[in-house]
């Protein structure tokens, strides 16, 4: 099978006027085959998002080469078959949408195609269906969520209709339902579409769903290959300040204390049958394994009046607008001295939103927010 993308030697330096140059990439030998879903992991300055970037020609190499299908990305009367073929979405979804109306802003490219109305309407029509946002297509952007507002510039990039999908730490500024919906909609664009998706990450919870992981360090790839063939090489990932799945250190634990068990899972269900199988095989049942200890620990007893106290609380975006959205209501919330509070929903929960009156960034539109007994309801008060 010919590769959709190959890479062939790559190097790229970084050069700025009166600074040194910065080596990002370092003899890049790499192929991407067309129907994969491909995930690319490195520390910080390891050269990901660099390598990323020479996909759909938004650099150049400094030497070798890019091709893309039968296009090199150095020719510059190719560089729009290559964009049409490689969609990238970035980190901050807020820096890629450039219209006030969701459907309008993935009508943008199609339109800068030149496609007759009706073809445009039904790459809308399609690409919203593909990442589930039909009914937010009359909606102002920046009211939507974050996990939303990412799958909004996926659906922009899909109605280009790509056969690649390059997510540059697409998911990293989203919470995990967030990460959870952009990464479910990567997927079945992959199974379903074909899409060629490479997803450029460093959460395990992306990587374990791949077909291949290309590890990188210094502008090099290091390792490449399946999940469970990369995640027992434990040491490794840690040398290059890596991450590793919680399941597959204790599957590798496991397998070195009990040969019979299997040292590549991936998945908390896997353990969870392989430890199964492992205890009828010793004839062993698991009910110790299960036990839990019911003494909990005593709370320790809350100490003076709380330094934060939300009553009541509710704020609205839009106010008395046709686009007013109520974003929390009837929140109380009280923290007392030296706690430590988590606050925690999925994306569009209200989270920012509340606390954002902890310090009179917002003010409350009903209900309090008291700080140190000052009652920020006042627009008189300020802390």
């Amino acid at each position: 099978m010919t590769p959709i993308i190959r890479v062939e030697k790559l190097h790229h330096t970084y050069q700025k006027e009166g600074d040194n140059p910065v080596r990002a990439l370092r003899g890049i030998d790499l192929a991407i085959e067309e129907g994969e879903f491909v995930v690319i992991l490195g520390h910080n300055g390891s050269g990901k998002s660099t390598l990323a970037k020479h996909f759909n020609a938004l650099l150049q190499p400094t030497a070798g080469d890019v091709w893309v299908k039968q296009w090199n990305t150095k020719e510059p009367a190719h560089v729009r078959d290559i964009r049409r073929t490689v969609g990238m979405v970035f980190q901050h979804p807020d820096n890629q949408i450039v219209a006030t109306i969701v459907e309008e802003d993935i009508a943008f490219g199609p339109e800068n195609l030149g496609l007759p109305r009706e073809e445009i309407r039904r790459r809308v029509d399609w690409s919203l269906a593909r990442v589930d946002m039909q009914p937010y297509r009359f909606r102002a952007p920046h009211l939507l969520s974050g996990g939303q507002k990412q799958r909004v510039c996926i659906a922009g990039v899909l109605a280009m209709e790509p056969q690649v999908l390059v997510m540059d730490e697409a998911t990293a500024m989203l919470d995990p339902v967030g990460r959870e919906e952009v990464l479910s909609i990567a997927h079945r664009l992959n199974r379903e579409q074909g899409v060629t998706v490479i997803a450029v990450t460093h959460f395990m919870r992306e990587a374990i769903t791949a077909d291949r992981l290309i590890i990188m360090a210094e502008g090099q790839v290091v390792l490449q290959g399946p999940p469970r063939e990369i995640f027992q090489h434990i040491d490794l990932l840690r040398s290059l300040q890596l991450d590793v799945p919680h399941v597959s250190e204790l599957a590798l634990a496991l397998h070195r204390r009990f040969p019979a068990f299997p040292p590549d899972l991936l998945t908390p269900r896997e353990i969870a049958e392989a430890t199964s199988k492992l205890y009828r095989a010793a004839g062993v049942t698991p009910q110790a394994a299960n036990h839990i200890n019911a003494n909990m620990a005593a709370e320790r007893p809350l100490a003076g009046e709380p330094v934060i106290s939300l009553q009541h609380l509710a704020h609205y975006y839009m106010r008395d607008t046709p686009l007013e959205v109520k974003a929390v209501s009837d929140v109380n919330i009280d923290v007392h001295p030296g706690e430590i509070v988590g606050i925690l929903g999925h994306t569009g929960s209200g989270k920012s939103t509340a606390i954002q009156h902890f310090n009179g960034l917002l003010r409350p539109h009903e209900g309090k927010a008291l700080v140190l007994g000052q009652d920020l309801s006042d627009p008189r008060v300020d802390i």
